[in-house]
């Protein structure tokens, strides 16, 4: 009797440890995550502008920044560097976090706003004329962005959201054109000397 109980005792014994061992590999998390959470990097560093993609080995997790104005993250783990600075990013999945210290430095390449403008325009009293800005070109590819305008002097030539130009009086007035690229202020300013139609003409 003391025998079977014996053998009893071992077998329990036996499959609370395989039972143990099998759990121990896995996170308690529905997420499979096997043995410890982890990041693809712990230290990282990037340039103004630049994009990288973290990733963890697990899913259902939610990305932060600790500073905002230097980094930003989505919550595919894209990392975009927006200015010079130290910050880091941060991967939480219930009670684990898992974190990533990045450096920021300046950029070489810088985005410009490319247009057949030129710098200096003239335009006719009376006249509408439609800016047509629709890229940010950087390192050498075209990216569609959204833009704002803005006239330094609305008396002379006023601007709307879209870019349409009305000229209103005789004058001159700087229009400045903005676009976001990848959280960062691009601007380009362009020269206006508004003309009343007499001044076209070519004397005899």
């Amino acid at each position: 009797m003391r025998r079977k109980l014996l053998l009893f005792i071992l077998l329990v014994f036996s499959v609370f440890c395989l039972f143990a061992v099998a759990c121990s590999g896995k996170d308690s998390t529905d997420n499979g995550l096997v043995n410890e959470f982890s990041i693809s990097k712990k230290t990282l560093s990037m340039s103004v502008y630049e994009r990288y993609r973290l990733t963890v080995n697990a899913e259902g997790v939610t990305w932060s920044t600790s500073d905002e104005s230097v980094l930003l993250v989505d919550q595919t783990g894209m990392v975009t560097a927006i200015k010079e600075g130290e910050s880091t990013v941060y991967a939480k999945l219930g009670g684990k976090q898992v974190s990533c210290d990045i450096l920021v430095t300046p950029s070489l390449l810088v985005p410009q706003i490319v247009t057949d403008l030129d710098r200096e325009n003239r335009i006719i009293v009376g006249d509408v004329y439609n800016l047509d800005f629709n890229y940010v070109v950087f390192n050498g590819n075209n990216y569609l962005s959204q833009f704002s305008f803005i006239s330094s002097n609305e008396s002379v030539l006023s601007v709307s959201n879209s870019g349409v130009l009305t000229a209103k009086s005789e004058g001159e007035a700087v229009i400045t054109a903005t676009a976001i690229f990848r959280g960062t202020e691009v601007k380009e300013s362009f020269n206006y000397l508004v003309i009343s139609a007499d001044e076209l003409c070519i004397p005899n």
